[in-house]
């Protein structure tokens, strides 16, 4: 056996945490996230994997620049978010593999109290930290299995934004629940997921057939249907800015309910029957987003007022 291997196995054995970020014209903010991952993660053996998705900004020049010890991969398109992680998790050399999104703040230690959670109990085999509003607040970040009536009642539907106190937006969304204490949950979002390396071998990798969001719910419903453990974890608190996709409003959220019919095709789907009334449904929940999001931006203009109000 040389030598060389020997070292390999050595790293591959102690590298603690691999910390995988998606990037997309995001700039300033991948940059202030790789800053508070530096500033606010001692002692805790890790590494950090950017998969750039054909940025045409100056990101992949800070990251080469300003961020030498980054394993950089760069991509000649956007190849979405499900395959760059995977991209990612096939570079990974941690015993843990950490998904977090580029528009997030790492908070002192939230990273080394996340691995020891992990650590500590053998039997959770991922599980995602508290997210934060920029203003403190609770962004609902773990959430349970989504379902009919999750259409109408998620976290930017019209009805859960009139009738903020309905049940059934409060069950899918957990609101009703105090968040302060750690417990198992269907799932947690991608924006910020520690899982163990072996999860990937059992579960397997993101659907790439997600481009970019449901792939998260989508991984824990895998997992939880092979009998595995998905937690919540109060004390590591990171915040997350929801700003990672840049001026691409109207793209994100074409993508989002794409990937929202591909999910009911996957795993809710009981009739081909229902396909047709679905499929309309999203269209038009999709157009009226997109339709408030242009009304907003004529408000901006007419007032001044400035576009991150919304």
């Amino acid at each position: 056996m040389s030598l060389f291997f020997l070292i390999f196995l050595c790293y591959n054995k102690f590298m603690q945490l691999s910390i995988i970020i998606v990037n997309h014209n995001a700039q300033k903010l991948l940059e202030d996230c790789l800053d508070s991952i530096y500033k606010n993660t001692p002692k805790l053996d890790f590494e950090i994997i950017v998969i750039d998705n054909n940025s045409c900004d100056k990101s992949l020049f800070a990251i080469k620049t300003n961020f030498k010890e980054v394993k950089l991969i760069e991509n000649r398109a956007n190849v979405g978010f499900a395959k760059a992680v995977n991209q990612g998790m096939g570079q990974a050399k941690g015993q843990f593999l950490l998904c977090l999104n580029n528009d997030t703040i790492v908070l002192p230690s939230s990273l080394n109290k996340l691995s020891h959670f992990m650590n500590s109990h053998s039997s959770v085999i991922a599980a995602g930290g508290k997210v934060l509003n920029p203003n403190g607040s609770i962004q609902f970040s773990c959430r349970r299995f989504p379902n009919y009536q999750t259409f109408l009642f998620n976290r930017h539907s019209l009805l859960t934004r009139i009738f903020k106190n309905n049940k059934f937006s409060k069950n899918y969304l957990m609101s009703d629940w105090p968040h302060n204490e750690a417990c198992a949950v269907d799932w947690a979002s991608a924006c910020y997921l520690i899982m163990r390396r072996e999860a990937i071998e059992k579960v397997g990798l993101m659907d790439e057939r997600f481009f970019m969001y449901c792939e998260d719910v989508d991984w824990c419903l895998r997992a939880k249907k092979l009998g595995f453990k998905i937690y919540y974890v109060p004390d590591c608190p990171i915040i997350h800015l929801d700003k990672g996709y840049g001026k691409n409003f109207n793209r994100k959220i074409i993508e989002h309910h794409k990937s929202m019919y591909y999910f009911y095709k996957k795993n809710l789907r009981k009739t081909l029957f229902m396909d047709l009334p679905v499929l309309i449904f999203i269209n038009i929940r999709a157009g009226f987003i997109l339709l408030l999001n242009y009304l907003k931006l004529i408000l901006c203009k007419i007032k001044d007022y400035p576009k991150e109000m919304f």
